[in-house]
């Protein structure tokens, strides 16, 4: 496939950074403008072997993705940089490893990667090709965020040929220019008002998106419905994990990061005692403990805060949370993991990853017209074949 110009230039600044020495490259780039194309013309300029090529991205469903896209050494960064070691009494701890298998990384979706993974990443003896685009919405928690595509070395705006006929990469183009963007019924892409909205479409897609967390909570409330589920948690519900739990591995070596989805599967209720001495209102914590599938993950008998899959609300305050995570090497775990229903989830926890059949549900509310743009691309770029935009 031949190179557009900002490809070729990007080609030779890649190849140049890594002949002296230099530690990473950043390509920043909008959606369709060949990234991937142009990271596969840079290992084949490097001359490294495939099996020395690593491409790895924050979560689970990003990995997923990656594997789908013909990249066989996929993965999490946490199983590249981590051997999850098991603990005598039951579950995982990870060590971070001394040497890696690979001599070339490749990180998509570089601006979710927190800081200090960054960090463990860079002190490896390897070249690390970092991936981003501009236009998505950044990290929710600032603190965290790497800046690394604030001053990418390589820039690539020009959508590529065989991309521009793509009715996605069109509706994301307008987006992303602020062209205005009228109801439209095509092969790939349908752009409707929100009145012609049905069951249907909520069944039909792989993901449902929402701006905010109210909206995502009535329509998880009727698609549970339409699926006949109960009013209580279930074996088959697609549910979503909320926080990052570092040291709770699945059976792979995987940890439980926010944004996996998955399914609940072998579930059933039951409580956690807050122990006597623990000064608390709450004297003990209602939790649905089951198996949670994620892609190829399988994370075994997870304790999930019941209260908080029924009504959003958290089972407790981050206060006696704090005092209860003090008593985990004597007591384990106490207060139950974050879950929601996962049928529809607000764009930020959809950041990513990829679906092949996407409905997003605009709302203006709480956005400014910029932040708005980003979140309205953001969401367009998760559908990778048909995308339903209800406005």
């Amino acid at each position: 496939m031949e190179l557009n110009e900002k490809q070729k230039k990007g080609l030779e600044i890649a190849v140049d950074r890594h002949r002296k020495g230099e530690k990473y490259t950043v390509i920043s780039g909008y959606a369709g403008t060949g990234k991937t194309t142009l990271v596969s013309h840079i290992i084949e300029a490097l001359d490294v072997a495939p099996e020395k090529v690593a491409y790895v991205s924050f979560t689970g469903k990003a990995a997923e993705v990656l594997r789908k896209k013909g990249n066989p050494n996929a993965m999490t960064l946490h199983k590249l940089l981590y051997d999850s070691i098991p603990r005598p009494a039951g579950g995982f701890f990870r060590k971070p490893k001394t040497d890696l298998d690979y001599t070339v990384v490749v990180v998509d979706e570089i601006s979710m990667v927190p800081k200090e993974l960054i960090n463990v990443l860079f002190k490896h003896k390897i070249y690390i090709i970092c991936l981003g685009d501009p236009g998505q919405l950044p990290p929710i928690n600032k603190n965290e965020d790497n800046h690394l595509l604030d001053n990418p070395h390589i820039f690539l705006d020009e959508i590529m040929r065989q991309e521009a006929e793509s009715e996605i990469i069109q509706l994301t183009m307008k987006i992303r220019n602020g062209e205005p963007i009228d109801y439209f019924k095509g092969e790939q892409v349908q752009i409707i008002p929100k009145e012609e909205l049905n069951t249907g479409m909520l069944l039909w897609a792989d993901q449902i998106l929402t701006a905010t967390n109210a909206r995502r909570l009535a329509i998880n409330a009727q698609v549970r419905a339409l699926l006949g589920k109960g009013p209580t948690p279930e074996d088959g519900d697609k549910v979503i994990c909320l926080r990052n739990y570092w040291d709770d591995f699945s059976i792979n070596g995987d940890p439980l990061v926010n944004g996996t989805i998955g399914t609940l599967t072998n579930c059933f209720q039951t409580w956690r005692e807050i122990p006597k001495f623990v000064k608390s209102d709450i004297r003990k914590f209602d939790v649905l403990c089951g198996d949670f599938i994620a892609d190829d993950s399988l994370y075994e008998m997870v304790d999930i805060d019941r209260m908080m899959l029924l009504s959003g609300m958290k089972c407790c305050d981050w206060r006696l949370s704090y005092k209860l995570g003090r008593l985990k090497p004597k007591y384990g775990d106490i207060v139950p993991k974050e879950f929601a229903y996962g049928y529809a989830i607000t764009c930020h926890k959809a950041q990513g990853s990829e679906w092949d059949k996407v409905l997003v549900l605009e709302e203006s509310f709480p956005f400014d017209k910029e932040e708005h743009k980003r979140w309205l691309y953001t969401a367009c770029t998760r559908a990778s074949e048909k995308l339903i935009l209800v406005r």
